[in-house]
């Protein structure tokens, strides 16, 4: 499941930002020790993700207007979709009145949001990395029955997984597109556009953490390149009034979903 690129851009991001592997190793048994006895429901997921539009909502600060207008082109379409909330993007999903399918997390979103998202029937992606050990110690148990475990070190062990990824929203593509996804939207994902409020939300957001946060979006755009290179059998898009233009995925207007859902619905007719 790992992609055969990752273990050259682990070691690439574990020098620019000078990443704790042991504690990347660590969390990953954590997760692996937490996990051993519950049943790898990625099978059953696939079987969904695979015959739907996956939808990834990000944290930029256009969130809420890109998901207004999404939520129109929506109507009558919702069991076409599977919306991935990245993380910090949960509270502007909830807002707008939907309910993410998955959150890909690692945990440090706000809680309310968190345990309003998984008491509605959300499943989490919980990621496991050096800095947030504790809070997997605090959330696994309230969260395990719906949730399949991820880290970035590349070879996990055990039920754990690494789809590709770095941040919550890029890592998010990589999981619908491993799972089957063969049509992937972009919302509320530029890159961008820098360090977002509903990013530094919860945060001490020192200059210091502000810088280190910007490259992290650096890596997550250069993780969507990669992306874009080596999984040529799925179409991404963004759709956003501010689309990324760093991305290398073209904008479409909400009122051409509808004609994704279709297409998807066609093309999984034939088989």
């Amino acid at each position: 499941m790992t992609p055969s690129y990752w273990g050259t851009e682990y070691v690439r991001i574990v020098k620019e930002l000078n990443i704790d592997v042991e504690g990347d190793r660590r969390a990953s048994e954590f997760l692996s020790q937490r996990f051993k006895d519950s049943s790898c429901i990625l099978p059953e997921l696939s079987k969904v993700i695979s015959c739907k539009v996956s939808v990834v909502v990000g944290a930029s600060d256009n969130v809420h207007e890109d998901l207004q207008a999404l939520e129109q082109a929506l109507h009558g379409f919702r069991n076409d979709v599977c919306l991935f909330s990245a993380d910090s993007a949960t509270p502007a999903v909830l807002d707008a009145g939907l309910v993410p399918d998955f959150v890909v997390t690692d945990l440090d979103c706000t809680e309310p949001e968190l345990l309003k998202a998984f008491s509605c029937g959300s499943l989490f992606f919980v990621h496991g990395h050096a800095d947030n050990l504790r809070s997997l110690e605090y959330w696994v148990p309230k969260i395990k029955g719906r949730a399949e475990p991820t880290c970035q070190i590349p070879d996990p062990a055990g039920h754990v997984h690494n789809f590709g990824g770095f941040t919550d929203g890029d890592r998010a593509v990589h999981i619908a597109s491993a799972l089957g996804a063969r049509t992937i939207v972009l919302v509320g994902m530029c890159l961008s556009c820098g360090v977002s409020e509903l990013s530094s939300r919860g945060k001490a957001a020192t200059p210091s953490w502000v810088a280190r946060k910007t490259k992290k979006l650096e890596i997550a755009r250069r993780c969507l390149s990669l992306h874009a290179r080596h999984r040529t059998e799925t179409s991404v898009f963004q759709c956003a009034k501010r689309a990324d233009p760093v991305l290398p995925f073209p904008n479409i207007e909400p009122d051409v979903f509808p004609e994704l859902v279709l297409r998807t619905r066609a093309d999984n007719s034939i088989f």
